[in-house]
């Protein structure tokens, strides 16, 4: 049986999903530990952030942030078919009668 169409695209939006936020918080991880850690005297103000908050935490979320935005205009939509009534109940849930 081939497959649904709707499922082969909502598994590569969640795949790229999962890319992006892999990669963000590898490189979170990654700068904040390599550059948290280090002599207090080394450690900048900008803005009255320290240098490793705003490249570390501060700029992959905007990048994310930005990113995301754009990832919301390309998730295409999906018929996903006719609206149920609400008379006719949930049939997912056994509830044939729309009764709880």
């Amino acid at each position: 049986m081939p497959e649904d169409p709707i499922v082969r695209s909502s598994r590569r939006e969640a795949v790229a999903a999962f890319a992006v936020w892999l990669t963000a918080m590898s490189y979170t991880v990654g700068y904040c530990y390599f550059y948290g850690y280090r002599d207090p005297a080394a450690i900048r103000l900008i803005g009255g952030v320290p240098d490793w908050v705003l490249y570390g935490v501060v700029a992959p979320w905007t990048v994310c942030t930005i990113v995301a935005g754009a990832f919301a205009y390309f998730i295409s939509d999906a018929d996903l078919g006719a609206e149920l009534d609400e008379s006719e109940g949930d049939l997912f849930a056994g509830d044939e009668a729309g009764n709880e």
